[in-house]
């Protein structure tokens, strides 16, 4: 299932980021993917941020017990949301959402440990 949040029709960049989860079967006693399952996560995120190439700007992913967050900045929505549609299809029935929020600062840095 997808969802997108937070409809921005402001000034670019926006900042996007969406979670995903583990398959929920392979993990371990703090809640993270198991190494086979990380390998899988990564794979798919890999692929994720190939397919954005030149629509967006790739920051950086935080990973949480039973959640991984991906963040990246954009300026044209449809193209990302066309990609993001394509890529996570396959990927179903696990939970992708994307939320879209203004943020010219990058303020989402300090979720990276980088601001």
């Amino acid at each position: 299932m997808r969802s997108f949040k937070g409809e921005a029709e402001s000034d670019p960049p926006v900042d996007f980021w969406g979670w995903w989860s583990s398959d929920g079967q392979r993990l371990d006693p703090n809640g993270l993917p198991d190494d086979a399952d990380a390998v899988r996560l990564n794979a798919e995120e890999d692929d994720l941020i190939e397919r954005l190439g030149a629509v967006a700007v790739y920051a950086g992913r935080t990973t949480a017990p039973g959640r991984r967050t991906m963040h990246s900045a954009a300026e044209d929505l449809d193209r990302v949301r066309a990609v993001i549609d394509a890529w996570a299809e396959p990927l179903q029935p696990r939970r992708i959402t994307v939320n879209f929020e203004p943020d010219m600062d990058w303020s989402f840095q300090t979720d990276l440990g980088v601001g």
